[in-house]
């Protein structure tokens, strides 16, 4: 029975990676809790850690900051237990984000930190990169906004060593704390940086809408008002035509309206 367990756990995390390369993230994230739930009961603990994470970022994709909490916490009990400390950072990573969504601005932080000095324990210059930009999005969300600068100013420089698809979400970060500190001119060269990557590589989904948020923002400052409009169109019809891809009513506003800067988009098209 636990080998019938094990190939159902297989067969769901093949169908869910099919559901996400066809940008399906409902069908991916009900295949993913299949697995967690064949291979929970099969006793495949690394299998469950995997698909746990996995779960919790189809979550996150879909702006649901209380699954995603779950499936993260899920994957922490279970990576520790085994003893698979970076499983455990990568889920505290991911749960720093969703947390600080949440207005869980503290715990935010503490999740984020302790997985940032995961990465600077194992010298992981993309996963610190990764680490230092979303702690920078949590302490400006927070608004602390000169502990923010600094982690961004240290993601963005990690980002130009790793390259993408760390550099361009650490350089619209660094951006948007800049442009936050009235720095505009500086602000608005990274938020350009950021955006070249996004236009030159059409298949870079990692802080699309992000990016362009922000570009959008700083274009305003700079008293672009046309540039600013064609930016935010153009993202936003990206944005409802991936939101149009998601049956579920509830599932697709928390899409558009959780994620802060799909809001700021669907706000900025109003």
């Amino acid at each position: 029975m636990g080998g019938d367990l094990e190939l159902q756990g297989h067969l769901a995390n093949a169908e869910a990676q099919r559901a996400l390369n066809g940008a399906d993230v409902e069908a991916h994230i009900r295949a993913r809790q299949r697995a967690v739930e064949c291979f929970g009961e099969s006793g495949h603990r690394l299998h469950e850690l995997n698909a746990a994470l996995n779960t919790g970022y189809g979550w996150m994709l879909l702006g649901d900051a209380a699954q995603a909490e779950r499936s993260f916490e899920q994957a922490i009990q279970v990576g520790a237990a085994m003893g698979v400390a970076a499983a455990v950072a990568m889920a505290r990573h991911n749960l720093g984000l969703v947390l600080s969504w949440a207005g869980e601005h503290e715990r935010a932080r503490e999740e984020e930190e302790a997985a940032l000095d995961f990465s600077l324990e194992i010298k992981d210059a993309r996963m610190e990169c990764a680490c230092r930009t979303y702690l920078a999005r949590i302490l400006l969300a927070a608004g602390r906004l000169h502990e923010a600068k600094e982690q961004a100013l240290g993601a963005a420089a990690l980002g130009h060593e790793v390259g993408p698809p760390f550099a361009p979400p650490a350089d619209a970060t660094l951006a948007w704390v800049l442009h936050e500190e009235g720095a505009f001119d500086v602000a608005l060269r990274h938020a350009e940086e950021a955006y070249t990557y996004i236009e030159e590589d059409q298949q870079l989904e990692e802080g699309r809408a992000l990016i362009a948020a922000v570009y959008g923002r700083c274009l305003r400052a700079a008293g672009r008002e046309s540039d600013a409009d064609a930016i935010i169109k153009a993202a936003r019809a990206a944005l409802m035509e991936r939101a149009e891809r998601i049956s579920d009513p509830g599932l697709r506003d928390g899409f558009l309206n959780a994620i802060p800067e799909h809001a700021e988009l669907c706000a900025a098209g109003a």
